[in-house]
């Protein structure tokens, strides 16, 4: 019968395997398990294809003080957004194929644990941390040029170069696809989070 004293990290610690113990005991940044990691860089890559999508509906007046329409051309926010959206995926991609490959590593001692482990929160770090920092602040970027032309003056006064000046692609990639292969991302590592239990 269940007392409510149920505690996990004892749980863990007594009757969890080597990866199970060294994660509890481990020092982490984030400590959440893997499908919730997913989840979370799933939402980041809805977040910059709602983003992306939205240049479409900018005021005129706003696009008239741009240099290029950001929804016609690539700009060096989109830029930035699809170098963030690739960093977010292949963080993601890396989760899922340590999620993968831990139940074929069981039984493992403890170095072995600690090694998968550290894979986890490298991947963890770059994503959340050099993706996902580099993701909200084109998303950013994209919600002043909505706070109209005076928020988008100021903007440009304090960057050397405007965020919303043209940055031609070595391929052709326009902004509304970046908006649908962001969401689509994002479907992707939802779909994975829920593949491998997490909610």
């Amino acid at each position: 019968m269940n007392d409510g004293n149920d505690d996990p990290v004892a749980d863990a610690l007594v009757d969890g395997s080597a990866y199970e113990r060294v994660r509890v005991r481990r020092i982490s940044t984030f400590k959440r398990p893997i499908p919730r990691k997913l989840h979370h860089l799933g939402a980041l890559s809805y977040l910059l294809a709602a983003a992306v999508l939205s240049l479409a509906v900018l005021p005129s007046a706003v696009v008239a003080t741009l240099p290029v329409d950001p929804f016609v051309a690539s700009t060096r926010t989109l830029v930035l957004g699809l170098v963030a959206q690739g960093i977010v995926a292949v963080a993601g991609a890396v989760l899922v194929a340590t999620a993968l490959a831990r139940p074929r590593l069981e039984p493992m001692d403890e170095d072995t644990a600690e090694s998968v482990l550290a894979v986890e929160e490298t991947a963890s770090l770059v994503g959340f941390v050099v993706g996902g920092v580099s993701l909200v602040i084109a998303v950013g970027t994209v919600l002043v040029a909505h706070l109209g032309p005076g928020a988008v003056e100021t903007l440009t006064l304090l960057t050397v170069n405007s965020p919303y000046g043209a940055a031609p692609l070595p391929f052709p990639f326009e902004p509304a696809w970046a908006g649908v292969a962001s969401w689509l991302a994002g479907l992707a590592l939802h779909l994975a989070a829920v593949l491998l239990g997490g909610q």
